[in-house]
């Protein structure tokens, strides 16, 4: 499992690359919509209130849409806003977007694929076409066409990359929370051994006090200048042997205070126990003693109720 610093300084390090990601996807929104509104202008020429009225241009229009100009019009204006509103959105729906993109290119799919658009096609009629269609735009037919085209493909690009900046936000932002639990559960476990360390050198204290009250009993039993010091140190090899008793005494000694520790929480419960048990008897007791001290019946009926209660 990695550490708690080195966690946190991957965080970190993810955070700063999800804020500039962020950026990025930012930009690339401002960059659709500007790509959106250069598409609007280009086809803007195509919606002049004055177009509707010219007959030359409606042939025009008809024989290189294939369509009514005014049924185009309500449509395009339905289909492009449709658009900016996928663009606009904070989260980007790539699906969605390329549905409405996909629509507006269906609606000029005619316009792009006509064959009147070549300058090779010497048809009188398409000849005508194009020539209206410059006069009344002030554009070449085959001008405006690349125009719409590059202006779809650089906003199929941007959300293409749009979408792709979000997913890797959204995969980052999903790591970097995990990382962040993980940061939590190393400080909890960080607390759990520091109380467990605290626990156990408190208990080695302890036992370490006890031992060494049993080693001054030990001790006390030895008498200085005495004249027996020579068979003190006679008896030396036979104290060393013993030591190994005295360690296993202190073994026991340890395995005892275990258990008189377990034994004095129990002596603790059974007195508070009693302790409880006391002090509602001394209740009753004062209780009895009013009811006697009032005289009357009804208090002698709540005496030998009472008496009842404490017989029990």
């Amino acid at each position: 499992m990695k550490t708690k610093d080195t966690l946190s300084s991957c965080s970190d390090l993810d955070e700063q690359e999800i804020q500039q990601l962020q950026k990025q996807a930012k930009n690339l929104k401002e960059i659709s919509m500007n790509k959106l509104n250069a598409l609007k202008t280009t086809t803007q020429r195509l919606e002049r209130q004055t177009f509707t009225h010219s007959l030359l241009f409606e042939r025009a229009f008809s024989r290189l849409f294939s369509n009514d100009v005014r049924i185009f019009k309500y449509e395009l204006s339905q289909n492009m806003n449709n658009l900016e509103k996928q663009l606009n959105n904070k989260i980007l729906h790539e699906k969605d977007s390329k549905s409405a993109l996909s629509v507006i290119k269906v609606q000029f799919d005619k316009f792009i694929h006509s064959e009147m658009l070549k300058s090779s096609n010497y048809d009188s009629n398409a000849r005508e076409a194009r020539e209206d269609f410059k006069d009344y735009t002030q554009v070449e037919a085959q001008s405006s066409k690349d125009l719409i085209i590059q202006h779809m493909e650089s906003i199929k690009q941007c959300i293409v990359e749009r979408a792709r900046h979000e997913q890797e936000i959204h995969h980052r932002l999903k790591r970097l929370n995990e990382r962040k639990l993980q940061i939590q559960e190393c400080m909890v476990q960080k607390v759990k051994a520091s109380n467990a360390s605290s626990e156990e050198k408190d208990y080695s204290r302890i036992v370490s006090d006890k031992g060494n009250d049993q080693v001054e009993k030990v001790d006390s039993n030895v008498i200085p200048d005495s004249p027996d010091m020579c068979d003190n140190e006679i008896q030396t090899d036979q104290n060393a042997i013993e030591c190994d008793d005295e360690r296993a005494a202190l073994a026991n000694l340890i395995t005892n205070l275990k258990l008189d520790i377990d034994e004095n929480k129990k002596i603790q419960k059974k007195l508070k126990f009693l302790n409880e048990i006391v002090y509602k008897r001394n209740q009753s007791i004062q209780t009895i003693r009013r009811i006697r001290l009032s005289g009357s019946r009804s208090g002698e009926n709540r005496l030998e109720e009472v008496e009842r209660v404490l017989m029990h």
